[in-house]
């Protein structure tokens, strides 16, 4: 699966980033300890995707579901838990995506829709999905405050919303996030 091959290819780049930082031991131990950092955070990276695979296989996730009842699904659970926010929704696809990309596209949501709580201030929130060809088209707006123009630039590379970004590319998708009235965020990914 797309999981294993990332977790093999990590092992295997940290396995050289280790032997690196072994060389570097006595004659830059400075380098040294910046590799093994580096290596200890892609490691804790590796145990988070296995987690998350790990709630998948143990949280009854269907991903023989329709889009259009996951999303009804979705937006009920967020209804249940946000009620001083109006949700809408629109669900108009046909196809069903891997069950890589079903859970990615769980995954997104719930990063984007935990950040729109915690930051946001909105009291709106709208969730499209939509296909054209073979593209899986996400959008969420929100009438909150926004997210400043640069925040991807300088936030930290665990922040919510960078994990999503990573998601999204390792889906080989799109990601663009605007400010208008609120925040929008197009996501745009092969249902492969």
């Amino acid at each position: 699966s797309m999981l294993e091959n990332r977790i093999y290819d990590k092992l295997t780049d940290n396995d050289i980033k280790l032997n690196n930082a072994r060389g570097y031991l006595f004659s830059s131990p400075g380098r040294s300890k910046a590799i093994i950092d580096e290596v200890a955070k892609s490691q804790k990276k590796i145990i988070t995707d296995i987690d998350c695979e790990l709630n998948n296989l143990y949280s009854g996730f269907n991903d023989h579901q329709s889009l259009i009842d996951f999303v009804i699904d979705f937006i009920g659970q967020q209804k249940d838990n946000h009620s001083d926010i109006d949700f809408e929704y629109n669900v108009s696809v046909s196809k069903i995506p891997s069950p890589e990309r079903y859970f990615a596209l769980l995954k997104i949501l719930d990063i984007f829709f935990d950040n729109i709580y915690k930051h946001s201030e909105a009291d709106k929130v709208y969730l499209d999905v939509s296909e054209n060809d073979n593209n899986l088209i996400i959008t969420i707006k929100d009438n909150g405050k926004g997210i400043p123009v640069d925040y991807l630039k300088n936030s930290e590379c665990f922040s919510g919303i960078n994990r999503a970004k990573e998601l999204v590319f390792l889906l080989s998708g799109k990601l663009n996030i605007d400010n208008y009235n609120g925040t929008i965020i197009k996501i745009v990914f092969e249902y492969e």
